[in-house]
C-alpha cells in the first residue's frame, strides 16, 4: 500500500512545521487535527507517533469528542461494580486480509474523548495529574499504535488470545512519564 496521511478538510495531507513563532499547521488541518496535533507535540515520543500518523498506510482522521465516556462495569474477579474510562477510540473503515495472512486497514478514525480525559486526569489512571493536553497527547500515542503498528494490527485480528491494549498502554505511559518529567524540569527552573 502506497503511503496515505492524516486526513485534512479538503480530503489532502495535513502537514505542519515548526519555527520560532511555534507549530504552523497546514491550512486544511482541521481544529481537532491541530489541537490533538500540537498536544501530541509536547513530548519527543509523542512526536514521533504523530509523525509516524502523518507518515502511515492508512488515512487517519482525527476527531476530539468532548463527551464523557464513563460506564459502570462489574468487576469478574470481585464483582464489585467499578467505573470503565473510555479515553479514545480507533475505528477502522475496513479491514483488508492480505493473500500472505497479514491485515492491513485503509482507512480510520481516531476519537479523543477530551471529557473522559478530563474526567481521568483527576482520579488513579494513568493520565492523573497530567493537563488536559498532555493526557489528550498521551491517549493520541495509545490509539496512534492501535492505528499504525503493524503486528499490532496483524496480531489484533489474526490472534484471538492476543491483548491488543498492551502496546498501546506503553506508549500512553511512555509519553505521559516524559509529560511528567519535562513538568518536574520546568518546575525546578527560576
Amino acid at each position: 500500500m502506497a503511503p496515505e496521511w492524516i486526513v485534512g478538510t479538503d480530503g489532502k495531507k495535513v502537514t505542519y512545521s515548526t519555527n520560532k513563532n511555534g507549530i504552523i499547521w497546514s491550512k486544511n488541518a482541521s481544529k481537532d487535527t491541530r489541537e490533538i496535533g500540537n498536544a501530541m507535540l509536547l513530548t519527543p515520543d509523542g512526536k514521533k507517533q504523530l509523525n509516524k500518523l502523518i507518515h502511515s498506510d492508512s488515512k487517519i482522521h482525527l476527531k476530539l469528542s468532548n463527551e464523557t465516556k464513563i460506564t459502570t462495569i462489574k468487576d469478574p474477579q470481585t464483582g464489585k461494580e467499578q467505573k470503565d474510562y473510555l479515553f479514545g477510540i480507533t475505528i477502522p473503515k475496513t479491514v483488508f486480509k492480505n493473500p500472505d495472512n497479514t491485515y492491513d486497514v485503509k482507512e480510520q478514525t481516531i476519537i479523543i474523548y477530551k471529557g473522559t480525559i478530563t474526567e481521568g486526569i483527576k482520579i488513579d489512571s494513568r493520565e492523573k495529574g497530567l493537563s488536559v493536553d498532555e493526557g489528550i497527547g498521551a491517549v493520541a500515542g495509545h490509539e496512534s499504535v492501535h492505528a499504525i503498528d503493524k503486528a499490532v494490527i496483524n496480531k489484533t485480528y489474526g490472534d484471538k488470545n492476543y491483548n491488543p491494549e498492551t502496546k498501546p498502554i506503553e506508549m500512553e505511559n511512555k509519553i505521559a512519564a516524559e509529560s511528567r518529567m519535562i513538568n518536574a524540569i520546568l518546575n525546578t527552573l527560576p
